[in-house]
């Protein structure tokens, strides 16, 4: 392993919760003295596993060959997957790291906070499988709370959670759709979804279609409203279904920037035109919810700022999701595998926040990717 990646390794292991060694006992990471019992070292080859992507054997021969520890690729198996308690421990300190902002808007305390997005990865083995990995992250802990892997051609949907009472889910516009709505009513949860431009119809009380850009076209910049809204879900209700739509109108230079993105995105679709219609709603952020009335319009954009405060560590998450491969049939280790790679990028971003020094090449690549999609949360 080069010299540099090495101690990019160190310095993640530093930013480690204090007392992280004992704990490795204390969750029976470590449980007996053979073949690795020293939790530095256990550590270190999980980080190698997680960052670099290497096999089960890889990392074995690597610990090996770095005088680390002297196991099996099955021995390495059993250690990684007896850590799961272990890096939850160190995931559930992690939570006070500093990389957003994490309290709760008010009428938000009592909920659990879960941001949703999927990935698309790879199983391991010979014969490369791509899969869709499924995750709902619980803000607050900064762990995971659920995961679902699919074949690659199940779309992204709220349906593949299990959603319960006091839930909160916060999720993009590739989740706003009647069905992912539906769930969540049937489950009890609630949500704050934003919606793309005429995803489904939306009706006034008395029926008639709702026109949201009609209804928004006097906001100011940076200006906010909300408004019921009525939908048809006869899984729910033989009635319309009473939610709300809460819309701002993007800055000046938020805007500048969704329209140079769609404008890119013309030019990379040469037989597709964007409307004008289409660029009008760009102007906007619209969001539905079933949050109760009390908790106000500029409480429900805030709660959505929480998907925009981790929009960046989604970023790395899916990096690092792609530098490696799922392990394939092993339910329990693909837990250990997932929280493992969340654990190192909150490391990584209180790492990067704290240095003043080029990323990582990958983390550069991710970086410039993000930039030329253009598609922060914050620009829409």
């Amino acid at each position: 392993m080069p010299t540099g990646q090495k101690n990019n390794i160190e310095q993640l292991q530093e930013l480690l919760p204090q007392g992280y060694e004992s704990a490795a006992w204390e969750t029976k990471a470590l449980s007996r003295h053979r073949g690795l019992d020293n939790e530095k070292k256990l550590m270190h080859l999980i980080l190698v596993h997680l960052m670099e992507g290497t096999s089960l054997w890889g990392t074995a021969a690597l610990g090996a060959a770095l005088d680390i520890a002297k196991l099996t690729d099955n021995g390495f198996r059993d250690k990684f997957r007896r850590c799961k308690g272990w890096i939850n421990w160190v995931l559930e300190r992690l939570g006070g790291s500093g990389i957003a902002d994490y309290r709760k808007p008010k009428g938000l305390e009592d909920y659990r906070i879960l941001a949703i997005d999927a990935s698309k990865v790879l199983t391991q083995g010979a014969t490369k499988e791509s899969w869709t990995l499924h995750y709902a992250l619980d803000i607050y802990s900064l762990r995971s709370h659920e995961y679902t892997v699919t074949e690659e051609a199940t779309g992204e949907s709220l349906i593949n959670f299990t959603l319960e009472a006091n839930d909160l889910v916060i999720a993009d516009r590739g989740y706003g759709s009647l069905k992912g709505i539906s769930h969540c009513l049937s489950s009890q949860a609630d949500f704050i979804l934003r919606l793309s431009h005429n995803r489904f119809n939306m009706y006034e009380k008395n029926g008639d279609l709702i026109d949201v850009v009609k209804k928004a076209k006097g906001l100011d910049y940076g200006e906010a409203m909300e408004f019921p809204v009525y939908l048809n879900l006869p899984q729910i209700s033989e009635e319309f279904v009473e939610l709300r739509l809460c819309v701002r109108k993007k800055t000046r230079e938020a805007i500048k920037a969704t329209m140079e993105k769609l404008d890119k995105e013309e030019r990379s679709k040469r037989q597709r035109t964007v409307s004008r219609e289409r660029e009008v709603a760009n102007e906007y952020i619209v969001l539905i919810t079933s949050l109760p009335k009390n908790i106000g319009t500029e409480q429900v954009l805030a709660g959505y700022r929480l998907r925009w405060q981790v929009e960046l560590y989604f970023k790395r998450l899916k990096s690092l999701l792609g530098c490696g491969s799922i392990p394939k049939r092993e339910h329990e280790n693909i837990e250990v595998w997932l929280n493992g790679k969340i654990m190192v990028a909150i490391l990584l971003e209180v790492l990067l926040s704290q240095q003043d020094f080029s990323p990582l090449c990958w983390e550069q690549a991710a970086f410039e990717r993000m930039e030329a999609d253009g598609d922060c949360e914050h620009c829409g």
